[in-house]
C-alpha cells in the first residue's frame, strides 16, 4: 500500500485530497503545517509527499529544500499545491527541488489519477507497461491529428501507451 503524506493548514482541502486517495486504496497522513509534516516525513519517510505552498512554521518550499538536503529521503517525489499561480511561484517551486506543481483549484479525480501516474500505479491494458510522470498524455481529438503513436490514450478499456496504441486505436480517414 502506498504512503501519502499531505501537508496542508487548509483542513478542507486535506480531508479530501486524503478521502480520494484513500478511496483509491492508500494510505494517507495529513498534517496542518510545514514543520510537523516535516518530522512526520523524516520519522517515517512515504512515498510521495504533497504540499502546500503557503504554510505556518514552515512553507512548502521550506519543507521542500529541508527533504532535498536530507540524504535519506532528497528522492521522495513531491508534488506542490498552490493558489499562486505566475511563472516566478513555479521556477521557485522548481528551485526549491519540488518536480511538480498543482494549481487550486484543482480537481481531486485528476490529482488521483496524477498521484497514480507518478507512483507508477498506472499501466497500460494491453502490455503491462507502467507509467511514469514523464509520460506525455493524448486527448481524443489530438489523435487524429498525431501521426506518431507516442502518447498514452485513455479508452473504455484502460490506458493504452505509445507503443500498443497503434496497433488498437487506428486514426480516422475521411
Amino acid at each position: 500500500m502506498e504512503r501519502i503524506i499531505v501537508v496542508d493548514d487548509d483542513r478542507n482541502i486535506s480531508d479530501l485530497v486524503q478521502y480520494r486517495l484513500s478511496t483509491m486504496g492508500m494510505d494517507v497522513a495529513t498534517y496542518p503545517d510545514g514543520e510537523r509534516g516535516l518530522e512526520a516525513i523524516v520519522a517515517d519517510p512515504p512515498d510521495l509527499a504533497i504540499l502546500d505552498l503557503m504554510m505556518p512554521r514552515m512553507n512548502g518550499l521550506e519543507v521542500t529544500r529541508a527533504i532535498r538536503a536530507n540524504p535519506a529521503i532528497q528522492d521522495l517525489p513531491i508534488v506542490i499545491f498552490t493558489a499562486l499561480d505566475r511563472p516566478e511561484h513555479k521556477e521557485a517551486v522548481h528551485q526549491a527541488g519540488a518536480e511538480h506543481y498543482v494549481t487550486k483549484p484543482f480537481s481531486v479525480l485528476a490529482l488521483g489519477a496524477y498521484v497514480e501516474k507518478l507512483l507508477g500505479l498506472r499501466s497500460c491494458a494491453v502490455c503491462g507497461k507502467q507509467r511514469t510522470a514523464d509520460d506525455v498524455d493524448y486527448a481524443p481529438e489530438q489523435e487524429l491529428l498525431e501521426s506518431a503513436g507516442v502518447g498514452w490514450t485513455v479508452t473504455a478499456d484502460g490506458e493504452i501507451c505509445g507503443d500498443c496504441r497503434p496497433t488498437i486505436i487506428q486514426p480516422h480517414t475521411p
